[in-house]
């Protein structure tokens, strides 16, 4: 666990937990924001590979969830 921080997405804004994954030796890592309020779907995903991004995912819809806060 990492921070708090409040995230805009397409599909909302939302107060998330970020989380980073990184095995050991490893330089790539994931991170992810898990927003409380829709049952910690993760609302934003990246994936790093030392200071560079890979590949980023944003919430843009939420079907069946509260919609925020």
């Amino acid at each position: 666990r990492l921070r708090s921080e409040t995230v805009e997405t397409p599909g909302g804004t939302y107060d998330t937990v970020v989380l980073r994954r990184q095995r050991d030796g490893s330089s790539r890592a994931t991170l992810m924001w898990l927003a409380a309020d829709l049952d910690w779907l993760p609302v934003r995903i990246r994936q790093t590979k030392g200071d560079k991004t890979i590949t980023e995912m944003s919430l843009e819809t939420v079907a069946g969830l509260p919609a925020g806060p």
